[in-house]
């Protein structure tokens, strides 16, 4: 047997998940516990989704896998009534709440469809996260020219052959966050006010209508 003794970080599991390395995603009270594929040693996640300070308590609803072999677990604390979804890529934690457009904080459970899109269902109704790519990198194609991607802060737009004629930024729930009309050949634009996560960048040209996708880390 498993508990707190040997490496879970609580008695109280709420959710299991055995991923396709054979790694077992344990989701406790207090966070996430992954026992290794020869079921001999933890690795802990206690700061999946970012709590209001000073909080930090990270209780596990649920756990999903995508065809990715991505980690998706739902996050709720009832006293604060805060909580969201976070994706574990393999390197970090991603995390997506009311401020990107989920209906509500309480999260019930998750789904994962054929396409990859996320399922979220609340107290208050059910959200869908669009599929997200396999990887995000550097984008070049048909003269656009994105950079840094993965961005920390400022993002740089170009198009070598002709002005842009309109830029818009959505988050991954589909919500429009940026809008540029300025039919300009170059824009830099400061992510940092934005929440982390993925985006999707809208071009349109004079012969051209591109949607590119961008992270912030």
């Amino acid at each position: 047997p498993y508990d707190t003794s040997n490496g879970l970080l609580s008695q109280y599991v709420t959710a299991l998940l055995i991923d396709n390395q054979d790694n077992k995603w344990v989701g406790t009270s207090s966070g996430m516990s992954v026992l290794d594929a020869s079921n001999t040693s933890f690795t802990q996640h206690t700061r999946m989704y970012i709590m209001p300070p000073p909080d930090t308590l990270n209780p596990v609803v649920d756990i999903a896998m995508d065809s990715h072999g991505r980690i998706w677990t739902a996050i709720y604390v009832g006293y604060l009534a805060v909580g969201g979804v976070s994706m574990w890529d393999g390197n970090q934690w991603i995390d997506f709440d009311v401020s990107d457009g989920l209906v509500g904080p309480n999260i019930k459970g998750l789904a994962i469809d054929s396409q990859d899109n996320i399922w979220v269902a609340t107290s208050t109704g059910v959200s869908k996260i669009s599929a997200i790519p396999s990887a995000v990198s550097a984008i070049k194609n048909n003269g656009f020219d994105l950079f840094p991607n993965p961005s920390n802060d400022k993002i740089y737009i170009t198009n070598e052959n002709q002005k842009i004629q309109q830029l818009k930024i959505y988050n991954n729930l589909g919500a429009l966050v940026y809008e540029n009309n300025s039919n300009q050949l170059h824009y830099s634009i400061d992510m940092s006010p934005f929440s982390k996560g993925l985006y999707y960048v809208n071009f349109l040209s004079f012969d051209a209508i591109l949607t590119k996708k961008i992270m912030v880390n």
